[in-house]
């Protein structure tokens, strides 16, 4: 086996969690999310295992999270209870049968925030408010991990050796299009600042799916909340068509499975040039 090969074989060391996702599945939470408000609504800007459909219910007003949720101490309702039907309304219809118990928190007052998790058996157990609360605020208030790092083109540089790469780009535009166009079109088109904050959620959340279905050697990118890059080195023999099943089947762990379809993936190039990969990273030229 080469140097090429050892590396390859080889993923760099885990860090901490870097992002609500990563932090969230360290955790052991299978569905999370932190609501924040925004004007008079109350929307969830930061997501883990929580469906499309889902993430578009979360609009909500700052009353029912006074009242609802009222005190420092965690709620945690379960099926039955009648503080759990109020919950509910944020599941859509598949979630709502399977979801047995809440864990809800304020994380703080101003800007009024909440951690907000379901779960169909039990929840892992949970520390102390104080203590969760300073947890999940740092994780919140550290940058994004899905930006390009100091080091890494460095390491792409290593990787590319003779073999190339193959490098793709995934959009959620068109899809977001059919999304934001249905019931709720005409408060999307008055409010466009909740739908910003409610496609950079679902967006946070395809960039972590993706990247777990992109592992090392691999590379995912995204510059903004518009478009996820991809380079695939090409340690092996790769097909663009599993490339782009992959990116579908990412999809489909937040959209419906006819959705997932729709993620516009664009297969920019091969290459065996580490400073033509770099370019397309950061400028999507190649």
């Amino acid at each position: 086996m080469g140097l090429f090969e050892r590396a390859a074989e080889t993923p760099p060391e885990k860090s901490p969690p870097s992002s609500f996702q990563q932090w969230a599945e360290f955790s052991h939470f299978a569905h999370c999310g932190v609501f924040c408000a925004q004007s008079k609504f109350m929307l969830l800007k930061h997501a883990y295992g929580i469906p499309c459909e889902s993430v578009l219910k979360s609009i909500s007003t700052n009353d029912f999270w006074r009242g609802s949720a009222a005190g420092d101490e965690w709620i945690l309702p379960e099926r039955g209870n009648e503080r759990f039907a109020a919950f509910l309304q944020f599941l859509e219809n598949d979630e709502k049968e399977n979801a047995a118990r809440f864990a809800i928190l304020k994380l703080s007052e101003n800007p009024t925030t909440f951690f907000f998790a379901y779960t169909s058996n039990e929840f892992p157990k949970l520390p102390s408010e104080e203590n969760f609360r300073r947890e999940v605020l740092a994780i919140l208030e550290s940058k994004k991990s899905f930006f390009f790092r100091q080091g890494d083109e460095k390491k792409i540089s290593g990787l590319v050796g003779n073999s190339g790469a193959l490098v793709l780009t995934a959009s959620l535009e068109p899809l977001f299009k059919k999304i934001f166009s249905g019931e709720e079109k005409n408060f999307f088109s008055e409010n466009p600042e909740a739908k910003k904050i409610l496609s950079n959620t679902i967006f946070e959340e395809f960039f972590f799916a993706t990247k777990k279905h992109f592992l090392w050697p691999d590379f995912v990118y995204a510059k903004d909340f518009s478009k996820i890059k991809i380079v695939s080195i090409l340690t092996r023999k790769k097909r663009e068509e599993t490339m782009r099943e992959k990116i579908f089947d990412a999809g489909k762990e937040i959209f419906k499975a006819p959705h997932a379809t729709q993620i516009a993936v664009e297969i920019a190039a091969q290459t065996f040039d580490a400073e033509e990969i770099i370019s397309y990273i950061l400028r999507g030229e190649v």
